[in-house]
């Protein structure tokens, strides 16, 4: 912007209560019949306070000189807007911010616009043939992490929970797999971050990856079953077996001793943490 006294745009309007209806730009139609009777025109200025402004209008120059604010086409009193007489047809309005009053002293650049008045109540009240273009917001494009999460004793990975956290231990995303194990997280925001697998009754699975915009990040693991006593260190030990011990052979146990899901505690479970004795975790992602 110029380091002098500019007009920066000029408004139309309602001159009995001084609302503002529109800034006025260069081509734009303002239709009568729509707008209010009694309006006015005012040049905005930067700064706020110039010395004066000088107004042509349709050829009459200067038609006007305002030096006190605010700066009106055809002036003011006590704050009042004069109202302006806008014939239909095309107009041309400009207006230029001087330093000193009575349009004296150093002059800023000028502000010129031609417009059109008419009166059609068919019309819009202001059309503008060339609005500005409203911005396209930027695509952002994130990375995806997607893998495949199974159970070693279960045919099925709906009770699988995978979240992803920051460094800050706040969780980003959480999602269960599908029943076959598969996940897909996408619109991951570029970063490290730690993932963790987690299942009742099986070891959990944590790692950290980098994300990065555009790329797909593929993880895998298998959580192993028989970490039924929660609370403990991440080991299936004797503890793990004296709580499976004390729900073997039950109906609807609860899924931290029920391995392979069917609802009951068998030999197939019992076999799935004899087989895993001694395991430790969190376990890797592969």
């Amino acid at each position: 912007m110029p380091d002098g006294p500019t007009v920066v745009s000029l408004s139309l309007l309602n001159s009995n209560t001084a609302e503002l209806l529109t800034d006025i730009r260069d081509g734009d139609i303002l239709n009568l019949s729509v707008l209010p009777q009694t309006v006015a025109i005012r040049a905005e200025t930067a700064p706020d306070v110039v010395g004066s402004v000088a107004f042509d209008w349709d050829g009459d120059s200067p038609f006007k000189v305002e030096s006190i604010a605010p700066y009106a086409l055809v002036g003011d009193s006590n704050g009042t807007y004069n109202m302006l007489s806008l014939p239909t047809g095309i107009h041309s309005l400009a207006a230029t911010a001087y330093t000193g009053p009575d349009a004296t002293g150093e002059a800023g650049p000028t502000l010129a616009v031609t417009f059109e008045v008419i009166r059609d109540p068919d019309a819009p009240a202001i059309q503008r043939p060339n609005p500005e273009p409203t911005p396209t917001p930027p695509v952002l494009v994130q990375g995806t992490l997607e893998g495949l999460v199974q159970l070693s004793h279960a045919q099925t990975a709906e009770s699988v929970t995978v979240t992803v956290t920051d460094a800050n231990d706040t969780v980003l995303a959480s999602t269960s797999p599908e029943a076959d194990g598969s996940i897909s997280m996408p619109d991951m925001p570029d970063g490290t971050y730690t993932v963790e697998a987690t299942s009742p009754g099986y070891l959990p699975v944590s790692g950290s990856f980098t994300i990065e915009a555009g790329n797909t990040v593929n993880i895998t693991a298998t959580l192993l079953a028989g970490e039924t006593a929660p609370g403990d260190p991440l080991v299936i030990d004797e503890l793990d077996v004296i709580t499976f011990a004390g729900m073997y052979g039950q109906d609807n146990a609860p899924t931290n001793v029920d391995f392979n899901r069917d609802g009951r505690v068998t030999l197939i479970d019992l076999r799935a943490i004899a087989q895993n004795i001694r395991a430790s975790g969190p376990l890797s992602w592969q």
